[in-house]
C-alpha cells in the first residue's frame, strides 16, 4: 500500500492536497472502512452467532480489491520512467521497503507479544517467513499480512521490468498466463483448489491498475463523471447483491466484477482530477492517508475493544449496533494515530537511514 502521488499533467494545487490525488486517496480510506466494517461484524457474529439483518456488510473484503488495484496504478504510475534503467532499483527498494515493512514489523511484533501469552511462539521457519512476507503456505501471525505477501510478489516482478524491460515483460507476461489458467482451473473443478496462491484472481486486479495508469498516461479519459459513476455503482451494486445473496462473493467472477468496477472509478476520479473537477472531504483524505495504518492493526484495536466490553460486562448490555459502531470508531482513531505517530515517523527514520547506508556500501566497495 503506497502512498498516492500527482499525476501529470499538473493537477491545479487547489485541487491537492501535499501533491497526492485526493479522489483515489479518499477512495482508499472508504475501502479500508469496508475491511473494518466486515470483520467488526465478523467478530460479533462469531461472539453472539447472529448479526443484525444478516450478512450486512459481508461484502467489505471488497476493500481489498480495491487496494490490489490502486497499487498496480501508483507503481506503474510512479516508477514508469524507472522501467529498463537497472541504476534505479536500489531507489524502487528503499521506497517499497520503507513504506511497507516497519510499520508491518512493528504490529507483527505486538501481536506475536499479545499471541504469545495464551499460545506458544510460531515455529522459527513460521517467523522468517512472516517478517519477509514469503509467498510460502505457512501460517500467518498476522492474519491481514496475506495481502502484502501478493502485494510483496508483485514489487519483486516490478523490479525485474526495471532490470531489463524485455526480461520483465516475459515474467509479466507469463504470471498472467498462469492466472488466467489458474481462473479457468478453478471453474472447471471448483472442488479442485488453486495452483498457488499468488496466482489468484487477486493478483489479475493488479493488471487492472497497470492498464489504468496506461491508459491515463496515453490518453484524456471521455465522460470520466459517467466513468467514475459506473464504477461506483458496479463496485457498491455486486457489494449489496453478495449481502443479498444474489452474488458469490468468493467467486472469481465476483472479484473480477469488483476489479473492473475499480478500474473504472480509478480511471474516472483520475481523469476529473486531472481536469480540476474533483475534491474530496478533508476527513476522507486524513483516512485515506493513514489507510495502512487502519488496516494493519484494525484486527488488534477490535479485539482489544472487545476484551474491554468483556471487563465492564458491556458485551451483554450494548446492542450489537453499538458495539459495532464502537469497534469501527475505536479502530479508526487508532489508525489515525499510528499513522500519525508511529508510521510517518518510522518512513522518515527508514528512508534516511537507507538514504545514508548507501554511499557508506559504495565507499567500502572502492575502498575494497
Amino acid at each position: 500500500m503506497t502512498k498516492v502521488p500527482s499525476l501529470q499533467p499538473a493537477i491545479p494545487a487547489s485541487r491537492t492536497q501535499a501533491g497526492r490525488l485526493t479522489g483515489i486517496e479518499a477512495g482508499r480510506g472508504v475501502a479500508a472502512l469496508l475491511v473494518v466494517a466486515m470483520h467488526a461484524r465478523g467478530h460479533l457474529l462469531k461472539a453472539f452467532g447472529t448479526f443484525p439483518h444478516d450478512a450486512t456488510f459481508a461484502f467489505g473484503h471488497v476493500g481489498v480489491d480495491f487496494f490490489f488495484v490502486l497499487s498496480g496504478f501508483i507503481i506503474l504510475h510512479v516508477h514508469r520512467d524507472d522501467i529498463g534503467r537497472p541504476v534505479r532499483l536500489g531507489h524502487y527498494i528503499r521506497r517499497r521497503v520503507a513504506r511497507v515493512l516497519p510499520l508491518y514489523w512493528a504490529v507483527l511484533a505486538v501481536s506475536l507479544t499479545l499471541s504469545v501469552v495464551r499460545h506458544p511462539l510460531p515455529s522459527p521457519l513460521t517467523l522468517f517467513n512472516a517478517a519477509l512476507l514469503l509467498p510460502l503456505p505457512l501460517p500467518l501471525p498476522l492474519p491481514v499480512a496475506w495481502t502484502l505477501q501478493h502485494e510483496v510478489v508483485f514489487y519483486a516482478l516490478f523490479a525485474i521490468l526495471i532490470v531489463s524491460r524485455q526480461v520483465g515483460l516475459a515474467v509479466f507476461g507469463a504470471w498472467l498466463l498462469l492466472i488466467g489458467c489458474n481462473i479457468l482451473a478453478f471453474r472447471m473443478s471448483p472442488e479442485g483448489g488453486r495452483l498457488i496462491d499468488l496466482y489468484s484472481t487477486f493478483d489479475i486486479e493488479f493488471f487492472f491498475g497497470m492498464l489504468a495508469a496506461n491508459l491515463l498516461h496515453r490518453v484524456r479519459i471521455p465522460c470520466a463523471w459517467g466513468v467514475l459513476l459506473l464504477g461506483a455503482a458496479g463496485f457498491f451494486g455486486l457489494g449489496i447483491a453478495e449481502d443479498l445473496h444474489r452474488v458469490v462473493g468468493p467467486a472469481n467472477s465476483t472479484h473480477l466484477g469488483y476489479g473492473l468496477a475499480s478500474m473504472l472509478m480509478v480511471l474516472g476520479a483520475v481523469e476529473l482530477e486531472r481536469q480540476g473537477q474533483l475534491c474530496a472531504p478533508h476527513a476522507l483524505l486524513r483516512l485515506g492517508n493513514a489507510s495502512y495504518s487502519l488496516y494493519i492493526t484494525h484486527l488488534l484495536s477490535i479485539g482489544a475493544i472487545w476484551q474491554l466490553l468483556v471487563l465492564c460486562r458491556l458485551d451483554t448490555v450494548l446492542p450489537v449496533w453499538s458495539q459495532f459502531a464502537l469497534f469501527i470508531i475505536g479502530a479508526v482513531l487508532v489508525g489515525l494515530t499510528v499513522s500519525q505517530l508511529i508510521e510517518m515517523p518510522l518512513i522518515a527514520v527508514t528512508r534516511r537511514l537507507l538514504s545514508t547506508a548507501r554511499p557508506r556500501l559504495r565507499n567500502q566497495r572502492r575502498t575494497a
